[in-house]
């Protein structure tokens, strides 16, 4: 009687035991699991996108996330296999709100055209984006500026077939960064808009954006400042 009492007892204590050393393993690896969800992402992008834009293409990305993030490469092909930088754009470091950029890839071959974005850390690790294909095709703009070049930093804006209502208009360098903005009212589908270059804004080629506040039409044009 005593020997079956003891090896009952010693059956459930290493039941016991078994059970506790389950238990902390399934505790480990989840904890395990739960660590590497919460790894921080360097980068996180929400769009990426190019279009054509006269003979240039205006290449546009936004991020939601950056971490370390020290800057953005440009790279272009016309096979889609063999990509070359044909520009950089500086990141924000650190950032957790979303930041629109743009980029403008000017006098490109008028042939189909593969983009792809190199997002490069402080450390020198980078991570590639999705690739884009822009067709040949090129578009004309909806609005002229003139004169352009921009010889006296004065230049009226001919505006057709616009809505009615309260637009944006900035003027970006080529690496995206905004130089100049002002809001102005159309009370015309079509009218001549006056609009003086701040003596601040160095020459050079730049992209003039229109764009009325509820983000339903954005125009854009380059122009060139002597």
């Amino acid at each position: 009687m005593k020997q079956k009492i003891y090896n009952i007892t010693h059956k459930y204590l290493l039941i016991l035991i078994l059970t506790i050393l389950s238990n902390s393993i399934l505790a480990q690896s989840f904890e395990d699991v739960t660590v590497d969800a919460l790894a921080p992402t360097p980068v996180k992008l929400i769009s990426f996108s190019a279009t054509n834009f006269n003979n240039d293409i205006l290449v546009n990305w936004e991020t939601s996330i950056e971490i370390n993030n020290s800057h953005f490469v440009i790279e272009r092909s016309t096979d889609g296999v063999d990509f070359r930088s044909v520009g950089q754009v500086a990141g924000k470091n650190n950032s957790n709100i979303n930041i629109a950029y743009n980029f403008l890839d000017i006098n490109t071959p008028n042939i189909n055209l593969y983009y792809r974005l190199k997002q490069v850390d402080f450390d020198g690790t980078s991570t590639l984006s999705d690739i884009v294909k822009v067709n040949a095709n090129k578009k004309s703009n909806t609005i002229s500026i003139f004169p352009n070049p921009i010889t006296e930093r004065k230049i009226v804006i001919n505006i057709s077939n616009l809505p009615k209502d309260n637009y944006e208009i900035n003027i970006f360098s080529i690496d995206g960064k905004k130089v100049y903005s002002t809001t102005r009212n159309f009370n015309l589908e079509s009218a001549l808009l006056c609009l003086q270059i701040p003596e601040s804004i160095k020459s050079g080629n730049y992209l003039l954006q229109i764009i009325n506040l509820k983000g339903k039409i954005n125009l854009l044009h380059k122009i060139v400042l002597q």
